[in-house]
């Protein structure tokens, strides 16, 4: 029997036996704060990991790298602004991209794509003789080269949150955060716009989506605005405890029950969807509104582009050094998953291509690596769908979870892949 195989087959038998449960949740997060980067502990201690020039002082977008071990950000401050990367082991920074009037004046957040490329809104000074324009859009960082994928329609911000759609892999984003009836957006990679609700949103910096439905959250004041998968409406959510929801994003999504964290000035937020019960911490550091979070080497699944077709799945569980895993692939999406005694749920559909991927019968095309995470607990597999032509954009989803010996360990957030 085959490694993967077998290791399937043990992931089977825990499904139906396991009552054990594992946290879902992550504890520490980094934020940034003025011209700060922190790491925040669920117990409210901060620790300080880079201090910037004192001109640089508005950090936003923060997003993981594909390796698990640093971190993009960006800063928006003309000249001495720009897209960074902190190494989170030697807190050595290097720069991107340099901002300049001309091409990246105000970046404001960013995200990795399915190739491992840099997707961030920004802003820029188009020279139109005799005046000079302001263009915001969405732009693209790709193999050196920096690319515009769709300018906004009007003279306002895209800078309301920008993530990746894990139903159809569409970058979404909020129009201006200061503007009541801003939009709500979906770009794809050849630049075409598609407005998902056309009013009624006073949101600020973030949105996330609750992979468990599909639904879309938006952090506003003293409530969240939710869009409903399918719905052109924006519906406002009251939690039990009224603060200010700015920096947000959801735990885990195999959690049993769906849970944002938030943040505004000296606060961590945890709001319980099922309840609207929240319960927050106090952080030992500054005031400053925090307009990004992203969680402590939480980036579990990343992919990167090897070639056409071709992609590197990168596995990082750094708690989990030495221990197997299972990988599977699907294309009927992520929901409903498969429930697990302990209540929480893996977000897989699982269909005849789940069945190939873990049994090896895929061949050269899918690769699961050694199935066991190294000494830092990170693995490598392969996807290589070239030899099959075109697939006319068809998704597939990538599922990851640790094995331990008698129980299923972290189960990672799904990724989407659309295919060529």
């Amino acid at each position: 029997m085959a490694k993967q195989e077998m290791i399937f087959t043990v992931v089977s038998c825990l499904i139906l036996l396991s009552g054990m449960s594992f946290a879902q949740v992550h504890h520490a997060k980094y934020i940034g704060s003025g011209n700060h980067l922190h790491l925040a502990e669920g117990s409210g201690a901060v620790t300080t990991l880079y201090a910037a020039p004192t001109a640089f002082n508005n950090i936003m977008g923060m997003a993981m790298d594909a390796d698990n071990r640093s971190l993009w950000f960006c800063n928006g401050v003309d000249t001495t602004g720009g897209i960074f990367n902190l190494d989170l082991t030697s807190l050595a920074v290097t720069t991107l991209l340099k901002g300049d009037p001309v091409t990246l004046y105000h970046p404001r957040d960013l995200i990795m794509n399915q190739d491992g490329d840099l997707v961030f809104t920004n802003m820029y000074a188009a020279t139109t003789s005799p005046t000079t324009v302001r263009v915001y859009g969405l732009f693209k960082y790709s193999l050196g080269k920096l690319t515009t994928l769709a300018t906004a329609p009007r003279k306002v911000y895209w800078y309301g949150g920008l993530e990746i759609d894990i139903d159809n892999g569409m970058y979404t984003l909020m129009e201006s955060a200061d503007v009541v009836s801003g939009l709500f957006l979906q770009v794809d990679d050849n630049g075409v716009v598609n407005t998902l609700v056309r009013s009624g949103i006073s949101a600020r910096y973030s949105i996330s989506q609750d992979i468990r439905t599909g639904d879309w959250y938006i952090g506003s004041f003293g409530h969240y605005y939710q869009v409903k998968k399918g719905s052109p409406r924006a519906t406002s959510i009251t939690p039990a405890s009224t603060a200010h929801y700015y920096a947000m994003a959801f735990d885990r999504a195999s959690a049993p029950r769906s849970r944002i964290v938030s943040m505004y000035k000296n606060h961590l937020y945890y709001t319980d969807l099922a309840t609207r019960v929240v319960t927050s911490v106090t952080l030992a550091y500054d005031t400053i509104i925090k307009r990004e979070l992203e969680f402590y080497r939480g980036r579990n699944v990343a992919t990167t582009k090897t070639g056409p077709g071709a992609w590197t799945i990168h596995l990082s569980f750094p708690w989990d050094a030495g221990e197997n895993y299972a990988l599977g692939l699907g294309y009927s999406g992520v929901r409903p998953g498969v429930q697990l005694p302990d209540g929480r749920v893996i977000n897989l559909a699982p269909d005849a291509l789940t069945f190939l991927s873990v049994n090896n019968l895929l061949g050269n095309l899918f690769n699961p690596g050694p199935l066991e995470l190294d000494s830092r607990g990170e693995a490598r597999a392969a996807l290589d769908v070239s030899s099959l032509g075109s697939l006319g954009g068809l998704r597939v989803w990538i599922q990851c979870l640790v094995v331990h010996k008698n129980s299923i360990g972290i189960i990672a957030d799904p990724v989407g892949l659309t295919l060529p």
